[in-house]
């Protein structure tokens, strides 16, 4: 008996602290729901290639890469018309000069628009590159367009852009 009367209590040496050396308590773990069997994805079985899949799966890897290079390529020639100096020598009453504006936007092509007959010295140049005089006249990377096509004016901005990459 211990000295003062009663009943000594051993202390555990597992769970130093604890009442009687129980553990301490543990938090509930929330359930978790039933998964659905219609959710579950069967496993895929196992099937050999046939070799008309294997030729596909060839075939769309080319194509692939085939498109990837003409994206790449498309950026490049973009690239390069981007770097192109257009100057379109015009006047404001000039319905070819108007067409090339509008073409020249719609193609989202930079340019400089020089109107002739507000600008002296634009008129000077214009005279000095052309000239006839006529409007519109384009300076593509120092090659002279005179007129509007836009066949001939996206050829001539193609063979600079052609120029700048080399």
């Amino acid at each position: 008996m211990p000295p003062g009367g009663g009943v000594q209590r051993r202390r555990s040496l597992l769970w130093p602290g604890s009442p009687e050396g129980a553990p301490p308590p543990v938090p509930p773990v929330p359930p978790v729901p039933p998964v659905p069997l219609a959710s579950v994805a069967p496993a895929p079985s196992p099937v050999a290639a046939s070799p008309d899949s294997v030729r596909d799966a060839e075939q769309e890897v080319v194509a692939a890469r085939a498109k990837r290079e003409e994206e790449r390529r498309q950026g490049e020639r973009q690239r390069a018309v981007a770097s192109v100096k257009i100057v379109m020598y015009s006047t404001s009453w000039c319905g070819y000069c108007r067409a090339a504006r509008q073409w020249l936007g719609s193609q989202g092509i930079a340019y400089v628009d020089k109107d002739v007959e507000r600008d002296r010295s634009a008129a000077a140049h214009m005279r000095a590159i052309n000239p006839r005089g006529g409007v519109p006249t384009f300076e593509i990377d120092q090659q002279v367009l005179t007129g509007f096509s836009a066949a001939h004016l996206a050829g001539a901005i193609a063979r600079a852009a052609e120029q700048r990459s080399r």
